[in-house]
């Protein structure tokens, strides 16, 4: 494998586990202060997989998330927002 094609993979992987490791436990923390009944709570690992998952493709659109705390702070209270959000 070239040099530069490992050099990518690893920023991608790396840039993928910052953001990971930088807003799930944010995430579970805030959903669990207002709402500790959520199904997100009930099934925490179910929520954790499907979480990382989705990240791994949205690496490429929101990576600023994982060098900004502002836009971090941002994207943990939008999608706590969309989480608890009644219809």
């Amino acid at each position: 494998m070239e040099l530069w094609l490992q050099v990518i993979v690893s920023v991608y992987i790396s840039t993928w586990l910052v953001m990971v490791l930088n807003t799930y436990f944010d995430i579970i923390r805030k959903i669990g202060n207002k709402s500790p009944n959520n199904l997100v709570m009930q099934y925490r690992i179910l929520h954790f997989l499907i979480y990382v998952i989705a990240m791994f493709f949205l690496v490429l659109f929101a990576f600023s998330i994982a060098f900004s705390d502002r836009k971090k702070e941002r994207w943990v209270n939008s999608y706590v927002s969309t989480i608890l959000e009644k219809k």
